[in-house]
C-alpha cells in the first residue's frame, strides 16, 4: 500500500465532521485548523502543523468523522488509506490495533465533553 501526496490550497476542507472517509494525513507543510460543531456553533479545538496527523481516529476506527479540517494555508500532506491497516507486511498486530481503537475511542468522549464545557453545557464537577 502507498501514501499519496496530496495537496489542498489554504481554506480547503480536508473532510468535515459526520463523514465517512476513513484516509488519515501526515502534514508535510504548512497548518490545519481541527473544528467541532456544537448546537450550530463551530468550535476550533487546535491547529496542527508539519509531522502532525490528523485523522487517526477514523483511520483506525471506522467511525464517522468527528471533526471538520480546513487548512490554515496551503498545505502538502501524505495521504494514508484505511486499507494500510490490513497490510500484513506492516507487522501491525492485532492488539495493538485494538488498544488503539479504545484509545481513540476515549478521546473522541473528551472531546465531545470539551465542546460542551466550552459552550458552558458543563462544569468540570459534571463531565463524567
Amino acid at each position: 500500500m502507498n501514501t499519496r501526496l496530496v495537496r489542498f490550497k489554504k481554506g480547503e476542507v480536508l473532510f468535515k465532521s459526520g463523514d465517512t472517509s476513513k484516509n488519515m494525513y501526515i502534514i508535510r507543510t504548512g497548518t490545519v485548523k481541527v473544528i467541532i460543531e456544537k448546537e450550530g456553533k463551530q468550535i476550533p479545538i487546535t491547529e496542527l502543523g508539519q509531522g502532525q496527523y490528523v485523522g487517526e481516529m477514523s483511520f483506525l476506527t471506522g467511525i464517522k468523522r468527528s471533526a471538520t479540517v480546513v487548512a490554515e494555508s496551503n498545505i502538502l500532506v501524505n495521504e494514508i488509506p484505511h486499507d494500510l491497516l490490513e497490510d500484513e507486511h506492516l507487522g501491525l498486530s492485532s492488539w495493538a490495533v485494538s488498544i488503539a481503537k479504545v484509545l481513540v475511542r476515549r478521546i473522541r468522549t473528551t472531546t465531545e465533553q470539551l465542546g460542551e464545557y466550552m459552550l458552558g453545557n458543563i462544569t468540570p464537577d459534571t463531565a463524567e
